[in-house]
């Protein structure tokens, strides 16, 4: 008796709105059911559950890229922020003037973009949450020195950054352009010591 185990196969899985997913697995039963918790429905609410022979070289890494799906058939959800569906063809669409332009999709990795002029938003904005990070993580560094386990987000508003500064035993948290930072009650002799130390520095 051979003890290999059975090598997985592709198998796409469709729910009752007819989205999709593709999961690898030995046997439809398994599919069905991998594939029925990826689209959060259960056993019955799964519409098909199909051979899907053209993404079994994908089962290694188990990720099939958005030009094998359009490739075989299907749509894709554009990666930027736009929600349109991109099925690979030259897709026409309308400005505010109501004039037409083509939208030629973009692939980039494992995703699809709708248009060369999507994905340059989207990397605009990418690069803007990046730097709003970094300007947060800068600043915090300035203002508090020797912090560790920084943590900052890069929202347009209300930035904030957490992180640990020495004697304190929970993470502080402050606010863009603040002077002071909120800590735990039982770190405020902790922070008060902190601060004292860290000004005459």
């Amino acid at each position: 008796m051979s003890t290999e185990s059975k090598p997985l196969k592709a198998y796409c899985v469709k729910d009752e709105e007819q989205s999709a997913v593709i999961v690898f697995a030995t046997n439809s039963a398994s599919a069905r059911r991998e594939g029925g918790n990826e689209l959060s429905c259960e056993w019955q609410g799964v519409e098909s559950c199909r051979r899907a022979p053209w993404a079994d070289r994908f089962a290694d890494t188990r990720v099939v890229p958005a030009k094998a799906w359009i490739d075989n058939g299907y749509w894709c959800s554009c990666a930027g922020r736009c929600d349109r569906q991109v099925n690979g063809a030259v897709q026409e669409e309308e400005d505010e003037d109501g004039n037409p332009f083509e939208l030629e999709p973009v692939f980039v990795g494992d995703a699809v973009y709708c248009s060369q002029a999507c994905k340059d938003a989207a990397d605009a904005d990418t690069a803007a949450r990046k730097a709003r990070k970094q300007e947060v993580l800068d600043a915090v560094t300035a203002e508090f020195p020797s912090i560790t386990n920084i943590w900052a987000n890069d929202h347009e508003n209300d930035r904030c950054a957490r992180f640990n500064f020495p004697g304190g035993k929970n993470p502080a948290t402050w606010r863009l352009g603040e002077d002071t930072a909120l800590v735990s009650r039982e770190d405020i002799d902790a922070w008060k010591k902190y601060r004292s130390l860290s000004r005459e520095a």
